[in-house]
């Protein structure tokens, strides 16, 4: 991976403001039909500066992705507030819902089914230039042109149907379409989990260009922790629904102060490299649906304590811009890290 380091954000007006955003999906079943609420997302309050590139990280079902959902307009609060360029996504409507449109932008984790096989590469991408009703037929037509440039990709791809496009093909053209209305934040939702290792570093070398080109914001969704540390400034780590470790990238990965998110580094290592790390988190995640007491982790804490499981600790600041979950996070080890091992050039 080659592409342009990550250069951080000085803007102090966020361009995305979440504020204690909350999202229960209610669920009903039992001998006596009793009602409970799956807790997908469970009070989050975050804000991303113009041009920054913010990661979401944590295991399938933490929430990430009902999250990115909820930026987008996608799904309904259940309670709290987002906050995009100005426009409030809990309460779009019309006008707001088509500017909202123009502003935030998706790329779809599967490029296969988030084109229409039946339809060209052209049609596909001249859809929402139409159904926003932007520029004339001849300007749509060299708006696509210019999209698919951006993304490496010559004309005659207007012609091709899906499968006719490779896998890394596809992604581009995905990436192509979510430009073509000139967004200011673009929502990556696992964006190379589709793709074999070769095609995924173009895609993240293509990502990292375009945002640098256009200013872009970026929310990056991935369970790959190689991916955010590569195209990110800030990550901030999901459990059970809420953040329990937001930092800048390479504070994170040199020093976690979260068990959790030391787990997440030790598995990624010994998924990648065959290495065991020094923490561990025990079991599998509890359900959504019935979190345990107090911390949501401590069942499966390396350095859970008793008053662990009595109250939910709050995010503490523990430097500039680095916040935990947990108030024994000095008791995290320091030992071996992700961004600490000699081949961390192989991981970037």
């Amino acid at each position: 991976m080659t592409a342009e380091p990550r250069t951080a954000s000085h803007a102090t007006s966020p361009i995305l403001q979440i504020t204690d955003a909350v999202k229960y999906y209610p669920l009903r079943g039992g001998l006596f039909r009793q009602r409970r609420n799956v807790r997908s997302v469970d009070g989050i309050s975050l804000s991303v500066a113009p041009g920054e590139s913010l990661g979401l990280v944590g295991e399938s079902g933490c929430g990430k992705s009902t999250l990115a959902r909820l930026i987008l307009g996608m799904s309904s609060l259940t309670s709290g507030h987002i906050d995009i360029d100005g426009i409030d996504v809990s309460s779009v409507r019309g006008e707001s819902r088509k500017r909202l449109r123009r502003t935030v932008q998706l790329v779809f984790q599967d490029p296969f089914s988030a084109l229409d096989p039946r339809m060209t590469i052209g049609r596909s991408l001249y859809a929402p230039l139409s159904q926003n009703r932007i520029g004339t037929r001849p300007e749509r037509l060299q708006r696509i042109i210019r999209a698919l440039d951006d993304v490496g990709l010559d004309p005659s791809f207007i012609n091709r149907f899906p499968s006719q496009c490779s896998g890394g093909q596809l992604q581009r053209v995905v990436i192509a379409r979510a430009l073509l209305l000139e967004p200011q934040v673009l929502v990556c939702d696992e964006p190379t989990s589709a793709l074999d290792s070769s095609m995924r570093s173009q895609i993240l070398n293509l990502l990292a260009a375009l945002k640098k080109r256009y200013n872009l914001t970026l929310v990056v969704i991935s369970h790959d922790l190689r991916v955010v540390h590569y195209l990110c400034e800030r990550v901030a780590v999901m459990y059970l629904g809420r953040i329990v470790e937001i930092a800048e990238s390479e504070e994170l990965f040199k020093k976690p102060r979260h068990p959790y998110t030391r787990s997440l580094i030790n598995a990624s290592m010994l998924e990648e490299k065959g290495l065991v790390g020094c923490a561990s988190a025990r079991g599998e995640p509890p359900s959504p649906v019935a979190p345990p007491p107090g911390c949501s982790f401590h069942p499966r804490c390396p350095i859970a304590r008793p008053e662990c499981a009595r109250a939910l600790p709050d995010l503490i600041a523990i430097s500039d811009g680095h916040q935990v979950r947990c108030p024994f996070h000095s008791a995290v080890e320091e030992g071996d890290s992700l961004a600490n091992r000699t081949d961390m050039a192989e991981m970037r």
